[in-house]
């Protein structure tokens, strides 16, 4: 009796069993189906007609090309010289190469504020319905506008609670103090990211 693969279904004959075409076929036209899938899921098939950045990937003729030249927004017909054809793995390895170079390069793009802002208790505002705290005064207010370059705020020596500090829209809002209300000024630090514009 036949029996079927679990992962796309294949059929598998018995021994027993006459060899049939159409079996043939039909677990031929799944692997097909699955392997067009997964490539699809990896890099889009490529496009006479879109525009193609160094070191982007697509697929063609079933196999996982890099651009090795830039195509302009008119695109082009397929042209071999401008492709270079990568394994599954080695793209995958420039990709966690590309990630190791932006974490690399993070010092030289992050800067910390020239000074601790203080922020008065008098200007929390407790919300129950949210759940937080949050600062009366607008983010810009005490960031000026590099607040809009803001990657990163922390709460800088303060013992008490936890908390969790975040930027929502041009407020900075304190979570999870919800447990007490907080004593002393507020100290906060902000980085900013040469990457971010505003």
């Amino acid at each position: 009796m036949a029996t079927n693969t679990s992962i796309l279904g294949l059929t598998k004959p018995a021994y027993t069993d006459d060899a049939d075409v159409a079996v043939i076929n039909s677990n031929s036209d799944l692997i097909d189906a699955e392997a067009g899938r997964t490539r699809a899921n990896f890099a889009a098939e490529y496009s006479t007609s879109s525009a193609y950045a160094v070191g982007a990937f697509c697929t063609h003729a079933g196999n996982l090309y890099q651009c090795n030249t830039a195509i302009g927004s008119g695109g082009e017909a397929w042209t071999a010289a401008h492709w270079t054809q990568k394994s599954v793995a080695e793209a995958v390895d420039a990709c966690n190469q590309a990630i190791a170079s932006i974490n690399n390069n993070m010092p030289n793009n992050v800067d910390k504020t020239s000074s601790d802002i203080t922020i008065d208790l008098s200007d929390l505002t407790w919300s129950a319905r949210t759940g937080c705290w949050t600062a009366s005064k607008s983010a810009s207010t005490y960031f000026g506008n590099n607040y809009t370059k803001i990657v990163n705020i922390l709460l800088v020596g303060y013992s008490g609670i936890p908390v969790y500090i975040f930027l929502d829209g041009q407020y900075v809002i304190f979570v999870n103090w919800a447990s007490g209300t907080p004593t002393g000024n507020i100290i906060i630090r902000a980085y900013y990211s040469n990457l971010v514009h505003s």
